[in-house]
């Protein structure tokens, strides 16, 4: 079971950390993608940075995040993939840094911007949250493996894999390694384990389908 940080939630409180940790952090990393992410990375992008902003806030309020807390995760959010600007290599640590970088020019506590951090390295694969809020950007960030766009998200990852990295996957293979990733995958929050694990074996009963009918051929 995980909890919320340490942090006495009356220090988040004081330090209203809200307006950096939302709306600058998401004009900022919005300019940051426009005039630095090259327009191959098809998947990790703004359009997915925003779709892990919303599971964030969906599954933040269903977990009751204190909205104190809920800023710090939504900034992580936002930062969790700017360090695909500087490459694939060790992105989420590069993330901390662009993020860290800016949130100490607004003036937010060390504190806060650990908090923060921590975050985003729980996406790092394979997820090891540490805590409730940790949890909740890990569960966001794969939040599409529950839902009816797994096979479009899929698909594009699928394509940056081939353009950045010149990984190619034959249909099968893809299919293969997308369903030995939905079986040992699991949500970490109680909310996206009530909410998202049906979703999740739809998308796998799918896959399983799709993955037959590739070996009869």
């Amino acid at each position: 079971m995980y909890v919320l940080p340490s942090l006495p939630l009356h220090f988040l409180h004081n330090n209203n950390p809200s307006a950096a940790l939302t709306e600058g952090a998401e004009k900022h990393v919005r300019q940051l993608f426009a005039g630095h992410l090259p327009p191959d990375y098809v998947y990790h992008n703004l359009q997915h940075t925003q779709a892990v902003v919303n599971a964030v806030q969906y599954i933040g309020k269903g977990n009751h995040l204190p909205a104190p807390l809920l800023a710090v995760a939504v900034a992580a959010a936002w930062f969790h993939d700017t360090g695909y600007i500087n490459g694939n290599d060790n992105h989420e640590q590069s993330s901390c840094r662009i993020m860290r970088l800016f949130l100490e020019q607004q003036g937010v506590s060390p504190e806060i911007i650990n908090l923060a951090e921590g975050c985003i390295m729980a996406t790092c694969m394979p997820q090891n949250p540490q805590n409730l809020l940790e949890a909740t950007l890990a569960d966001a960030d794969l939040y599409h493996l529950a839902t009816p766009h797994f096979f479009t998200t899929g698909n594009l990852l699928r394509q940056e894999l081939a353009l950045r990295q010149q990984k190619i996957y034959s249909d099968k293979e893809w299919t293969e390694q997308s369903l030995h990733f939905l079986k040992t995958h699991y949500y970490h929050t109680p909310f996206a384990i009530k909410m998202l694990e049906k979703g999740k074996k739809r998308n796998i009963k799918a896959l399983q389908a799709k993955y037959m009918a590739l070996n009869a051929g």
